[in-house]
């Protein structure tokens, strides 16, 4: 080997060395905390956390980036991702007075650590989506103890983080086949929790709307465990006293399963006439 070509392997070495020390001193940024409910506080901090994202983000739309830099450290960017979802959700409900009390409009309040949130959520959803990460590699980061934590988040009061969840959720049951058995049976503990407990729960509606894209597909005839989710899952969750909130989507899940067989209009009858003198 040349002298030329030992000092370019060696100056190709120290740049990959470099690129990645830079690589993980963004994703120690981004995991950095800071007090958001004081705006005057840590402000410099906060917008090198907020720029650290946004890099993240768009190395993702380089192959390069992501076959260098993001698969060999998918266990860092990992990390960085569950640091910052998975915490304690904040209160976020108006505590203002009522239009009619006031007479002037109330401005939602809203989470004030949203903005890097959220761009960990778009990291998040587009690493899913990017053909370079192989389902084997993905799927060993999805365990039980993960989608238990992640469906967690899905009581938020923030509407667009449920919406990042939505979404994030489905592509993960969509790209990891091997993974959709644990999933279904996650969401459907989550509401046996919610009927049972009767408790609110803000994101019944998202995880239906889930439900729903999975019945579709759902082949003829039914499998046992199917039916038997309809009948101890989709028929009680009538009964819920929040039931109005999610009605809808509730309603579309009943109709696709009896699209799928007309005998459980018998079961779902059943059931609305038995909770009818305690639900509406």
């Amino acid at each position: 080997m040349s002298k030329v070509s030992k000092r370019e392997k060696r100056v190709k070495g120290t740049k990959s060395k470099s690129a990645k020390e830079a690589f993980l001193k963004k994703i120690d940024g981004a995991i950095k905390s800071y007090d958001y409910k004081d705006e005057s506080k840590d402000v410099k901090g906060k917008s090198e956390r907020l720029a650290a994202i946004n890099e993240l983000q768009n190395l993702l739309q380089d192959r390069g980036s992501v076959s260098q830099l993001i698969i060999p450290n998918l266990d860092s960017c990992i990390n960085m991702i569950e640091r910052n979802i998975f915490r304690c959700l904040p209160n976020i409900k108006k505590t203002n007075l009522a239009f009619s009390e006031t007479g002037m409009e109330q401005e939602e309040e809203t989470d004030p650590a949203w903005p890097h949130l959220q761009g960990v959520y778009e990291f998040f959803l587009q690493l899913i989506m990017n053909d370079a990460i192989e389902v084997r590699v993905l799927k060993g980061y999805v365990t039980p103890e993960f989608v238990s934590q992640f469906l967690e988040l899905f009581d938020s009061e923030e509407a667009v983080e449920r919406d990042y969840l939505k979404n994030i959720l489905h592509k993960l049951y969509a790209k990891l086949v091997p993974r959709r058995k644990m999933i279904r049976k996650a969401i459907n503990e989550a509401f046996y929790h919610l009927i049972h407990e009767g408790h609110k729960f803000n994101g019944a509606s998202e995880l239906l709307d889930i439900l729903a894209s999975i019945i579709s597909g759902f082949a003829v005839p039914l499998r046992e465990e199917h039916v038997v989710f309809f009948n101890s899952i989709i028929i009680p969750l009538h009964k819920v006293q929040t039931c109005s909130e999610f009605f809808e989507q509730l309603l579309r899940c009943s109709m696709l399963f009896l699209s799928k067989d007309k005998i459980l209009a018998i079961n779902l009858l059943g059931g609305l006439l038995k909770y009818w003198p305690f639900a509406n």
